[in-house]
């Protein structure tokens, strides 16, 4: 199916967005800024039933595996967090024994304080270096 270009053109591509007819990259460029394209296809848009084809279900089924490595990269991550958080807690711990037993007051900073993250990094180094003992 060919058609015309924007710019009059015979046409050699089709926005999956919009369906607008295009020649060249020149002329895809002019139509995504003077429409406001993205080029992307909308995978959410509404198909009527007649519509419904083998092509379609195979774009659904993939969005639905898109959405489910999503979720389980992020459950993957959350978990991660989690052992982090732990390999932490015994640094933490660690470093609190040596200050209790060379009488070193201690005072811990709010999580949120920036120095508070920078001070947690240079220990977590120190302690991998093996500098306290």
């Amino acid at each position: 199916m060919v058609g015309r270009c924007v710019c009059g053109n015979p046409s050699k591509y089709c926005c999956p967005s919009c369906k607008t007819r295009t020649c060249s990259l020149k002329c895809v460029t002019e139509h995504k800024e003077r429409l406001g394209c993205t080029g992307m296809t909308d995978k959410t848009k509404f198909v009527k039933l007649s519509d419904f084809d083998n092509l379609t279900l195979i774009s659904d089924y993939k969005f639905l595996e898109n959405i489910k490595e999503a979720v389980d990269s992020s459950r993957r991550e959350k978990e991660s967090a989690v052992i982090q958080t732990r390999k932490h807690e015994n640094i933490g711990g660690f470093f609190i024994k040596k200050c209790i037993e060379n009488n070193v007051c201690l005072r811990k900073m709010p999580a949120s304080f920036s120095r508070h993250i920078k001070i947690k990094v240079k220990l977590k180094t120190a302690v991998s270096i093996g500098q306290l003992s």
